[in-house]
């Protein structure tokens, strides 16, 4: 039993858990004025929502790696030249979802 338990907790460190980010307003990306608790979604393990109604900006050189991304509704997102939004990883295939008149 106790081989079980620390087997158990040896593995813990490589366990992801993927925390939901939501972006609450309109603006770039980057600005943490605009996602709820001002923690950006920046990272793989971070799974986007958009609320309704927002156009968002990803700037010329600025880079975001997140995992899956749900859009809503009416909402409008742009990547201008130089810039990018990768989901997942090679071999970690992630979602991006859409509602109704997503540009």
């Amino acid at each position: 039993m106790r081989q079980i338990l620390l087997g158990a907790l040896l593995l813990m460190p490589l366990i992801v858990w993927a925390v939901i980010v939501t972006i609450t307003s309109s603006g770039n990306w980057s600005n943490s004025g605009i996602w709820s608790g001002a923690d950006i979604g920046d990272v793989i393990t971070d799974d986007v929502t958009f609320n309704n109604s927002l156009t968002i900006t990803i700037q010329n050189s600025e880079s975001f790696t997140v995992g899956d991304v749900n859009m809503g509704s009416d909402n409008t997102l742009t990547i201008n030249s130089g810039g990018s939004l990768t989901l997942g990883a090679s071999g970690n295939a992630k979602d991006f979802t859409t509602g109704n008149d997503i540009t």
